[in-house]
């Protein structure tokens, strides 16, 4: 059987990479004694599926997986083995020739940002990602911008699933005494 997980990572647990949270995942499972099928091979590993990396420090409420186990599984009581800031949102059974890696289009991101890192964020027209350089357009795709009575910009934006960009990189945090940088990954587009 094939399930379909669905988690909301936040708090503490922001701070924590893609492969550390797939760990935690993985012993949260195990607790719960999740009757894993496993891979072939002289080292044989849970079968797993994870959705895409979201940037380092941003809150994901959408976190996806797919787990393969031998038998029909309950996960309603899965938060009880879950670390603080890591909890379930929802779960159902999809088919087996369900491949998660294919299933994404790309992720709606809100971002909310003090005056002054709006302003140095702004001004900037080209972004260098890896070796290319982008227009600020072709990354921060259908860019909305709301401003509220305390000078906190809030950015909505969408990023396709090969194009995620960390806002983050864009500013020298150093340079800044005092800043507010909050950024979430709101929602998840599906093909």
């Amino acid at each position: 059987m094939k399930y379909l997980l669905s988690f909301k990572k936040s708090g503490k647990l922001i701070y924590n990479g893609h492969l550390d949270t797939i760990r935690i995942i993985e012993e949260s499972l195990r607790r719960a004694k999740c009757p894993f099928e496993f891979s072939k091979g002289f080292n044989p590993k849970p079968l797993f599926s994870f959705s895409n990396p979201i940037p380092f420090g941003y809150i994901n409420r959408n976190f996806f997986l797919t787990v393969e186990t031998k038998k029909s599984f309950d996960f309603s009581s899965f938060d009880v083995y879950t670390p603080r800031g890591l909890n379930l949102n929802f779960y159902k059974e999809v088919d087996d020739k369900f491949r998660l890696s294919k299933a994404f289009k790309g992720f709606d991101f809100k971002v909310y940002l003090s005056e002054n890192l709006f302003y140095d964020f702004e001004n900037i027209n080209v972004i260098q990602k890896g070796k290319s350089e982008y227009k600020k357009e072709a990354i921060f795709e259908e860019l909305r911008i709301h401003k509220n009575k305390n000078n906190v910009f809030m950015l909505k934006y969408y990023q396709d699933y090969n194009m995620i960009y960390n806002i983050l990189k864009i500013f020298n945090i150093q340079d800044y005494k005092e800043f507010l940088c909050f950024p979430i990954c709101d929602k998840t587009y599906w093909r």
